[in-house]
């Protein structure tokens, strides 16, 4: 009895393994064509809503001198920049609304439960 249950644990830890793969692969894919959009806009800043795992990725994949990325999961704002400080961009938005959160030059974050437009307004205001 002991071996069969054994058994079976070895075959579920290697199909949830081989699916945790597949959906790393997919996640990656969505994040190098997503950072390629980014790369071919016009913009500098870029307004997305995703997973945090997903948010966090996309920087590394963008080539760009330039750019703001400010990415919406659930409450939490997260902000990614390059030639652009995301401790300004933060500053900014903690003079207009009560916020939380905090931020280097290049990642920040913080909690936003309200409309997210309103955010997105006041950022491309003051950044766009």
């Amino acid at each position: 009895r002991y071996r069969k249950n054994e058994f079976c644990i070895d075959v579920k830890c290697k199909y949830y393994l081989e699916k945790k793969k597949t959906c790393f692969f997919y996640g990656t894919q969505s994040c190098i064509y997503t950072a390629k959009e980014i790369d071919e806009s016009s913009s500098e800043v870029t307004f997305l809503e995703d997973e945090e795992s997903i948010l966090a990725s996309i920087p590394r994949f963008v080539t760009l001198e330039k750019y703001l990325i400010v990415g919406k999961a659930r409450d939490r704002i997260f902000l990614y920049g390059k030639g652009v400080d995301c401790k300004e961009v933060l500053n900014r938005v903690k003079e207009e609304f009560d916020v939380k959160g905090g931020s280097g030059k290049e990642r920040g974050q913080f909690v936003f439960e309200g409309d997210y437009s309103v955010i997105k307004k006041l950022i491309l205001k003051s950044f766009g």
